[in-house]
């Protein structure tokens, strides 16, 4: 394989990553769990003033998922367009590479430690596959 397929490989595993993702994040407060619906009431049944807003913790827990979605899609993005840029400046597009292997891999540590592990395994195999692009674009001669 060649470093292309390796970004687009890498940019795959994050869509498919932001599918599940967008599907958890959109249904976290639906449960029939008692003890869980009580979790949820509590997360979403008080306000509190917090930097000139009024807002609950469920809200911030849904706009962190927002937000991750977000950085999923640029993520994916930038590794596709640097898929197709790879003949441009390789210099920089490999650096660009190494920030963005060293990003997903701090990401799928947090995920390991605080989320599960199909998550934090997707994110992980990105990290690889940007990095062995990386490596690939190592090997060819400028």
């Amino acid at each position: 394989m060649n470093d292309k397929i390796f970004l687009r490989i890498a940019s795959g595993l994050l869509i498919f990553h932001l599918a599940g993702h967008s599907i958890g994040n959109a249904t976290w407060d639906q449960t029939d769990d008692p003890i869980k619906q009580n979790v949820i009431q509590e997360m979403t049944g008080h306000q509190f003033p917090f930097m000139g807003t009024n807002r609950s913790m469920g809200e911030y827990f849904y706009g962190y998922g927002l937000i991750t979605s977000v950085a999923l899609v640029v993520f994916a993005a930038y590794l596709i367009f640097l898929s197709f840029s790879l003949d441009e400046n390789r210099n920089l597009i490999k650096k660009l590479i190494w920030v963005t292997t060293l990003g997903l891999l701090g990401i799928s540590s947090i995920e390991f430690i605080y989320f599960f592990p199909l998550a934090a395994g997707t994110t992980l195999l990105a990290s690889l596959f940007s990095m062995m692009a990386a490596i690939s674009m190592s090997k060819k001669k400028q």
